[in-house]
């Protein structure tokens, strides 16, 4: 009942689930494989049907085994029939390759939370520390242990059990650790790593595969049906959410609900436990045992605690929604309820439910490859009028850049670049050093530190040498911008470039200061974006004017987003119709009317929301090719 209503459900409500993807989809495989393997077992084992079967053939064998490799075999031909024989395969690769490497796209691992985790992560995520020793982690690994030990206790004997717990225990060491971190010899996808994943597995199965067996060739079997099912469901549970968190980093959070259920059976198990031993020298052991495993459980709960309280405290209410309900309250007041607006995908549901407009792009992403075009065309390009006509296609009135999209930028120039990732990069930040500052006669030199790797490589020729710094090998270290008297920049700011152990000095032609682009003769297409940063000091927030500066590398520095966002270059196609201050800037400027910027690193870069309505020019003209929905495979892989 349950599945033919979901699929009806999926396939009346959306167009994206009509009945040839529901019975084709990987992610609908698995429970139309159970339900099949659920009806032919009936079928064969329960019915009238079963005293047509030569039990003489199969009597050595469980009946569950017939019916999954019966099942097996009807689904394979299910599958050549409909999709030739490399389907099988195909489907194969679908269901395995998110066991080993779930996000295998540019898509994908482009998004933080979907990175795949190593074990340094799910340490952190499941603290506190006591030193080096991650508590709840711990707690968690080894009442697993124990839970499985007892879910056996009904069927398996003493050497059994200990047998099977201790292939449990391998299983569990290689889905963990056969991704330890990205510098070892398991980490998570070079080939030792996977034998060793897939290893595990094969000892786990194969150990508890071999005592059921051994069970039903004795006939008693039906011990089986004395196991706690409770027990069997919590397990089921941990399990599957292991195999997620294993897979994302925001696939750790479904590990939550298994692993406290889990940690309290160990607590309260290990006090029971202790109470029943009547052995001296065990109950002594027991008793040490449970005392440890309590304090580190409520020490454990404290700590989250303790950190917990003043992270909801911040959320709510949370500063970065109120500028964003400002916003919006702007967006239902002053445009028509028709306007669509253009912006990257993080928004798109926001817009729709706060701001009650229609959008291009939204967390659905169900079509991917526009996500490509808005990064490639309308954020990272440099092209006004390829733009324009990526927005023109989709009805856009109104573009949108939020502060956070600096941050962004990595993700969706990724996205937005093409297979030899043309337009790749971000957008670091360096801080000027106070103790660096270098007096001369009629100016002042400031050094902003910080480090990055460069995007591309880097050719400049001066006084007859010339340099090369080559794509992730070189690095730039530090940025030089000279002042006069008066404050007005006197030459092109140098970068600090490193490579192989030297540093080379490397002019940039752009600086943005005082509110104004400058342009240089000399130098790389390369520039620096200077903007205000404020820090505690004496228990007040003390502001340097110009305490921060963007490095803007060739890929960056002529992009939409860096000339309409930060440059706030006019432009008779984007017209500025709202600018929606950060809470903290808008504090600032109500206290102290020279503070002129709208942007200022007060942990981490504050800016405001800003909206365009777009002009778009008498001669464009509408270009299909920019509703195009199929995602090219040799973008998307690569």
């Amino acid at each position: 009942i349950w599945i033919i209503t979901s699929f009806f459900i999926m396939s009346f409500y959306s167009s994206r689930y009509n009945l040839s993807n529901i019975l084709n989809s990987t992610g609908t495989i698995i429970p139309l494989f159970v339900f099949a393997l659920l009806l032919l077992n009936h079928l064969l084992f329960e019915t009238k049907l079963k005293n047509k079967i030569k039990k003489e053939r199969f009597n050595r064998i469980p009946p569950q085994v017939i019916s999954f490799v019966f099942v097996i075999i009807l689904g394979m031909l299910y599958l050549t029939i409909t999709g030739g024989p490399s389907a099988v395969f195909d489907k194969f690769g679908d269901i395995t390759q998110p066991i080993i490497q779930p996000i295998n796209n540019r898509f994908g691992v482009t998004v933080a939370e979907n990175r795949q985790p190593y074990f340094g992560e799910w340490a952190s995520s499941f603290g506190p520390y006591l030193g080096n020793f991650p508590i709840s982690f711990w707690l968690m690994f080894f009442g697993s242990i124990l839970l499985f030990y007892m879910m056996t206790e009904k069927f398996f004997n003493r050497k059994e059990r200990m047998m099977t717990t201790l292939s449990y225990f391998v299983f569990l060491i290689a889905i963990i650790f056969s991704r330890y971190s990205p510098n070892s010899v398991f980490n998570g996808t070079n080939a030792s790593s996977i034998l060793f994943y897939l290893l595990g597995c094969l000892i786990f199965l194969i150990t508890f595969g071999y005592y059921y067996y051994n069970h039903y060739k004795k006939g008693d079997i039906e011990n089986f049906g004395k196991i706690d099912y409770g027990l069997v469901l919590l397990f089921a549970l941990f399990f599957l959410s292991i195999i997620s968190a294993r897979g994302s980093v925001r696939t750790i959070m479904v590990l939550v609900p298994s692993a406290s259920i889990i940690i309290s059976y160990f607590a309260v198990n290990s006090f029971t436990s202790a109470q029943k031993e009547k052995r001296d020298f065990w109950k002594i052991v027991k008793w040490i045992i449970a005392i440890i495993v309590i304090f580190l459980t409520i020490f454990a709960a404290y700590g989250f605690y303790n950190s917990i309280i003043p992270q909801a405290q911040s959320y709510v209410p949370g500063i970065y929604n109120q500028q964003w309900q400002k916003a919006m309250a702007w967006v239902r007041d002053n445009t028509q309820e028709s306007a669509v607006f253009g912006h990257w995908w993080d928004y798109g549901y926001w817009l729709q439910s706060i701001g009650k407009r229609a959008t291009v792009l939204d967390g659905g992403n169900s079509q991917g490859y526009w996500n490509h075009m808005m990064g490639r065309y309308s954020l990272t390009g440099t092209d006004n009028y390829q733009s324009l006509e990526f927005l023109y296609a989709h009805n856009t009135t109104h573009f949108l850049i939020d502060s956070t999209d600096i941050g962004k930028y990595g993700a969706f120039s990724s996205i937005g670049s093409d297979v030899n990732y043309d337009r790749a990069s971000f957008i670091p930040t360096f801080y000027r050093d106070p103790n660096q500052v270098q007096e001369k006669k009629n100016s002042t030199v400031s050094v902003y530190t910080g480090g990055v790797g460069v995007d591309e490589d880097i050719i400049y020729e001066t006084n007859g040498t010339r340099i090369f710094l080559p794509k992730g090998r070189a690095g730039l270290g530090a940025i030089l911008i000279e002042k006069n008297v008066e404050g007005k920049i006197v030459k092109a700011p140098e970068g600090i470039f490193v490579y192989e152990g030297k540093q080379y000095s490397i002019p940039f032609k752009f600086a943005y200061a005082d509110r104004k682009l400058h342009e240089f003769s000399e130098g790389i297409d390369a520039g620096i974006f200077i903007y205000p940063r404020a820090f505690q000091s004496g228990g007040n927030i003390q502001i340097d004017s110009e305490g921060s500066s963007f490095y803007l590398s060739k890929r960056t520095v002529n992009s939409q987003l860096a000339r309409l966002y930060l440059y706030q270059e006019k432009n008779e196609n984007f017209k500025l119709v709202h600018s929606e201050d950060d809470f903290l800037i808008a504090q600032i400027k109500s206290q102290n009317q020279n503070y002129t910027s709208d942007f200022i690193d007060y942990a981490g870069f504050r800016g405001p929301i800003r909206i365009w309505e777009i002009k778009y020019p008498a001669n464009i003209k509408f270009d299909e090719k920019y509703l195009d929905t199929n995602y090219p495979e040799e973008l998307l892989k690569t």
